[in-house]
Formats: structure tokens, C-alpha cells, sequence
């Protein structure tokens, strides 16, 4: 997505999300049901009408939000942003005593020590001040969180504890069913009641294992062709066209496998 990115750096911050958006098919209202941020801000931020927002302190955190959504660089973005209104973060403003006429020119010990002061004082400013990127940053909802962090695979066991493990099923057989994005692809899950459980963009070799207690996973995909599933060790081939939408495929392993059975050719 990253490679998205940098061919819209000529535009706007707001049009990079709208085309991106569009590239993966998505409406205002899938991303707003995904963020948590209301439609008519995200149409907001996309048209570059900040006025319509709640307030300024909210633009970055938004932008960051939809960015990462996105699978784009939202720290590039905030940056980004941040040049094109021409906002920059600058530390506060120090403040000395103006010497009159009548005052004597300082002597070189006054020099040093208000130099040491100076420096201390920075030094104070710069350990008391967050990181200035997150600047007027909202802090993020850990349910939202938890949607937009990118999938961590189960940690591998220590070596020390081979010989306790040697015999244990293999790790693929916890996950019957794995997608891995062979291009940027935005994917959606949903359990069997229908609620979203996953729903971002998967970059180039990222993996979504299936738990192997999932009972009723249906996936909706912005580019069939983008993805290869894996189903109980098995290696499939893309279901369908690069950009291609699919939705409500089945997750079962059973139903996954009678999908590709019925796509191969009929032998002759």
C-alpha cells in the first residue's frame, strides 16, 4: 500500500484516502462501521473540509485512524498533512528579561550560566513533552485497536523446550484454514452471528489464521485475486480476478474445498 502512496504524494491528504478507498471498493459507510468515525467526517476529511469536524485537535487523529484502515504509512500521512495546512510543532517560546540601555553588558560568567539554564531548561521541556508526531493525537479506543493492529502470529516455542514439544500437533493444525495476501488486499470477517471480528487491509505476505474453533466464518474480500488460501495444509490458488470483489465465502474447510473442487477444469 505503501507503493499506493507515493504515487498520490502530489495530492491532497484527503483525496489519497478517497482514491485508496475506491481501490478497494469500500463505501463510507463500511469504513465508518470499521473506525467508529461518522460518515459525514470521513467525507469531511476526504474533500479537505476541516471545518466540518468537531475540532481541529480531531483532523490528525482521524487522519491517522483512516490511514492505518487503510494500510497506508499514517505517521507519512500526519507528516503529509501537516505540510500541506502548514501546521508545525514548535516547543514553547522562552522567555528572557530585555536588557535597557541602562543595564551593563553582562559579564562572561552571567553568559555561561544563563547558557546552562538555557540548556537545562530544554533538556527539562524535551523530557516532560510526548513524541511530537502524536501532537493533538486523540487517544485511540483499545476496541479500535485491536480492529486496526496488524495480525501477530502465535510466538515460536523457546528451543529450550523442544524436547517437550517434539510430540505436540503442528501449529498449522490449530488453523485449518489460513489466507495469506500475495498483493495489498482488504479483507473482511465476520462470525456466524454476522458481526465483523477483522476488517483492514492485509499487506504483501501478511497471514490471517482461522480459529479452529470458528463455527459460520464468512469472508468478503476487495481483491480475490490477491489471495491464496491454504486449507488443512493444501495451497489454493487465487479465487478469482486481481481487484475482483467476493463476498460471504464460507470459511469452513469443507466448504472451502468443494469451492476450488468445482472451480478446477472437468477432465476430459
Amino acid at each position: 500500500m505503501s507503493e499506493s502512496m507515493e504515487n498520490y504524494t502530489n495530492l491532497p491528504v484527503g483525496e489519497i484516502l478517497r482514491r485508496v478507498r475506491f481501490q478497494y471498493n469500500l463505501s463510507l459507510a463500511q469504513v465508518e462501521e470499521n473506525t467508529r468515525i461518522k460518515s459525514i467526517y470521513l467525507e469531511a476529511l476526504e474533500v479537505g473540509d476541516f471545518e466540518r469536524l468537531p475540532g481541529k485537535v480531531y483532523v490528525t487523529g482521524f487522519v491517522k485512524v483512516y490511514s492505518d484502515y487503510l494500510g497506508l504509512d499514517s505517521d507519512k500521512m500526519v507528516q503529509l498533512l501537516k505540510r500541506q495546512t502548514g501546521h508545525q510543532v514548535k516547543p514553547p517560546a522562552q522567555i528572557f528579561p530585555v536588557a535597557t540601555e541602562e543595564q551593563k553588558v553582562p559579564g562572561l560568567k552571567v553568559i555561561l550560566i544563563s547558557l546552562a539554564l538555557l540548556v537545562l531548561t530544554i533538556l527539562v521541556w524535551k523530557l516532560n513533552t510526548p513524541g511530537l508526531q502524536n501532537d493533538d493525537i486523540p487517544a485511540v479506543p483499545e476496541e479500535l485497536n485491536q480492529q486496526l493492529t496488524a495480525l501477530q502470529k502465535p510466538e515460536e516455542p523457546d528451543k529450550s523446550e523442544e524436547v517437550v514439544t517434539a510430540e505436540a500437533a503442528p501449529v498449522q493444525k490449530a488453523h485449518p484454514v489460513v489466507l495469506k495476501a500475495t498483493q495489498d488486499v482488504w479483507l473482511e470477517i465476520r462470525d456466524g452471528a454476522g458481526q465483523p471480528i477483522f476488517s483492514r487491509v492485509l499487506k504483501l505476505g501478511e497471514e490471517y489464521w482461522v480459529p479452529e474453533e470458528a463455527q459460520g466464518y464468512k469472508m468478503t474480500t476487495g481483491n480475490a485475486g490477491g489471495l491464496e488460501t491454504i486449507v488443512e495444509g493444501t495451497s489454493y490458488p487465487a479465487m478469482g480476478r486481481k481487484g475482483e470483489v467476493r463476498r460471504n465465502i464460507s470459511l469452513n474447510p469443507a466448504d472451502l474445498k468443494a469451492q476450488f473442487a468445482a472451480a478446477l477444469p472437468s477432465p476430459n
